[in-house]
């Protein structure tokens, strides 16, 4: 059986997104936050905290990158990668 690398599927989730619209991002998001609450409703009630507290820690760890990146983008004109 032939094994599956993630690189090309990392190389056509890439494309996809350089090609999708920002509806169909924004549709994508919405769906992975849904999933994302559907599994911290259905955690067992003593592991509900170590989750809210990774959550917590990946929200501020994407967020304020993002942010930065933003106030970059508005105050200095667009700058590359």
């Amino acid at each position: 059986m032939k094994s599956l690398s993630s690189r090309p599927l990392c190389k056509y989730g890439m494309e996809f997104v350089k090609r999708s619209s920002f509806e169909e991002l924004t549709l994508i998001k919405l769906c992975v936050c849904a999933a994302g609450m559907l599994l911290g409703a259905a955690a067992p009630k003593k592991a509900k905290k170590p989750l809210v507290f990774c959550s917590l820690v990946a929200f501020v760890a994407s967020a304020v990158p993002l942010v930065t990146r933003f106030f970059d983008f508005v105050i200095g004109g667009r700058t590359e990668k």
